[in-house]
């Protein structure tokens, strides 16, 4: 009797588990447009001027608004195309915010020119010392000599005027509104033009899959790496998780649909990737509110911190008291 034998293959290995789907990134104008239709009436960005009394609450709606009159006065009323430089040259205010996102809505290169004298607070806005305003001066004429475009305030014109093809004046006055009696004395009048354009704006076929969206502290951001590090910060900061903690003792309010009980005081220009991750990025992304705060009275914080619900101090934030109850340094 011929014994056989049957010839068997290795074992099946067991069926791996799916690894599931990574989420896709929204792109860089999608960050706007998302949080307006999760909550456009949720406060978005507050800004202070202690030296002015202004206060100025702008909902995500009023924000988008404002970024779709100034996208279409980039595109319709400058003629700028995608990939087109803007140099930013703003102190600490609400208006930096709108020009870096219609930058964006446009495919525009943001770059905002570097503010080498701080202004956070009142105690800081003594005159630079002539060595510095003068390296200041050189550092902003090579951060706009190459651009299409130009953004300043009023009462910057006089000191460096800007050397671009297009300068656009701010006034930076309460609402945005025209200063009463004020003289542009060089480029367009912002705060006249802007009335004109639209509420909306169609952007048109994307350019670019990846456009450069800003230049700042020396390299450039494309846009899905800006998206990308505004998620890494929203993870690192935690702002949601503080948010959400505090959202108990709120909500019997009439308000609390419409208002984050976590926000994030910011004092600093928008010229440092740190100052626009606090200010815009972060929250759009992480759904929480920013307290911009221009020539700060320290003395005013502590009201503030508790009436605003502060939860963190942005990094950078310098000159402000060591210790506030329940608010943390980033």
């Amino acid at each position: 009797m011929v014994m056989t034998s049957r010839v068997t293959g290795p074992p099946a290995l067991p069926e791996l588990p799916k690894l599931p789907k990574l989420p896709k990134l929204p792109k860089l104008p999608e960050l706007l447009e998302h949080a307006l239709t999760r909550d456009p009436a949720r406060p978005l960005l507050t800004f202070y001027d202690d030296a002015t009394g202004e206060r100025v609450e702008l909902s995500v709606a009023t924000f988008a608004n404002l970024v779709a009159k100034t996208a279409n006065f980039l595109r319709d009323g400058l003629g700028v195309a995608p990939g087109d430089r803007v140099a930013i040259d703003l102190p600490a205010h609400w208006q930096a915010a709108v020009w870096l996102a219609a930058c964006w809505a446009t495919e525009c290169v943001a770059a905002p020119v570097a503010r080498d004298t701080p202004a956070a607070t009142v105690a800081r806005d003594a005159p630079a010392a002539p060595v510095v305003a003068k390296a200041e001066a050189k550092a902003k004429a090579e951060a706009e000599a190459e651009a299409e475009v130009v953004v300043v305030w009023r009462d910057a014109t006089a000191h460096h005027p800007p050397p671009a093809a297009e300068i656009v004046v701010l006034g930076l006055g309460p609402l945005g509104l025209p200063v009463r009696g004020a003289v542009t004395p060089l480029g367009c009048d912002y705060d006249v033009e802007i009335h004109g354009h639209g509420d909306r704006f169609a952007p048109g076929p994307p350019e670019s899959s990846d456009p450069p969206a800003l230049e700042i502290e020396g390299r450039t951001w494309t846009a899905s790496a800006l998206v990308a590090e505004a998620h890494r910060a929203a993870t690192a900061w935690s702002l949601r998780a503080s948010r959400d903690s505090g959202t108990a003792s709120h909500r019997d309010s009439n308000t609390a649909s419409h208002r984050s009980a976590a926000r994030l005081l910011a004092t600093e220009p928008l010229d440092t990737l740190a100052a626009v991750l606090a200010t815009l990025l972060v929250p759009l992304v992480d759904e929480v509110g920013v307290v911009l705060c221009r020539h700060l009275d320290p003395d005013r914080l502590a009201a503030r911190a508790e009436a605003e619900k502060l939860v963190a101090v942005a990094p950078g934030s310098g000159l402000l008291p060591s210790y506030l109850p329940g608010v943390r340094r980033l």
